[in-house]
């Protein structure tokens, strides 16, 4: 307001006032709130986030668990059909199970 002499009116000067007096709350907060975060960070533990369990390496050992081949002794044959319906089948057919 020491400066409505820059200013057309005493409304403008009041106007002008009360935005530069939003900005510097508005600046305060933000540098208060940094602050605050700042300090928190700080106080954090470093070990927690190392404690944490990683999602994504315990998503692939389960996948890989699912996908491991199984062993000789579970395995099983599956005998494969000798030819389609209606197609000449070649040879006897003998061997063709996995």
């Amino acid at each position: 307001m020491r400066r409505s002499h820059l200013h057309d009116s005493l409304d403008e000067a009041r106007e002008a006032a009360e935005e530069t007096a939003q900005t510097a709350r508005f600046n305060t907060a933000h540098a208060l709130l940094n602050d605050r975060l700042r300090m928190l960070q700080a106080a954090r533990p470093t070990t927690e986030a190392d404690a944490e369990p990683d999602w994504y390496a315990q998503a692939a050992a389960e996948v890989r668990a699912l996908i491991c081949p199984a062993l000789p002794e579970r395995a099983m044959s599956v005998r494969r059909p000798s030819a389609l319906p209606g197609s000449i089948a070649h040879g006897s057919g003998a061997g063709v199970g996995v």
